[in-house]
């Protein structure tokens, strides 16, 4: 039985319409189905949290170049466990509790995607705020 807060969590995120290519394994359809709106839901939360926590390590950061920005995001996603922590609270504290228990069976492959998917949200973010 679904309970409240599951019902809550499920229909506060955007629909992503995706075509499924091909065979799709579990780990994708995860992705899609769980994921994808999660991630569009709290895009604007992870903007927000890299853009104040860049600019108070590296208060340069407006005067740096692109690239040295992508190597700072990459590094700062995959390497600072505070931010992996955070990053991860962020997407988990919105699964159903069926969708935890499939996060907690393929942690360490979903947790991979989620920074690769945060990250990609970040760079085109930072740079589209830029233009």
């Amino acid at each position: 039985m679904e309970s409240e807060r599951d019902k809550t969590f499920t229909q506060i995120r955007p629909i992503i319409a995706t075509e499924p290519i091909g065979e799709q394994s579990d780990i994708q359809k995860f992705q899609d189905t769980v994921l994808r709106p999660i991630l569009k839901l709290q895009n604007e939360f992870f903007l927000q949290l890299a853009g104040h926590t860049l600019l108070v390590r590296h208060p340069d950061w407006n005067l740096l170049s692109d690239e040295k920005k992508v190597v700072l995001l990459s590094s700062w996603v995959s390497k600072d466990p505070d931010v992996k922590k955070q990053i991860e609270g962020a997407i988990i504290g919105l699964m159903t509790r069926s969708e935890l228990a499939i996060y907690f069976e393929n942690e360490k492959e979903i947790q991979r995607r989620i920074r690769a998917f945060v990250l990609e949200r970040i760079k085109s973010g930072m740079m589209k705020s830029k233009n």
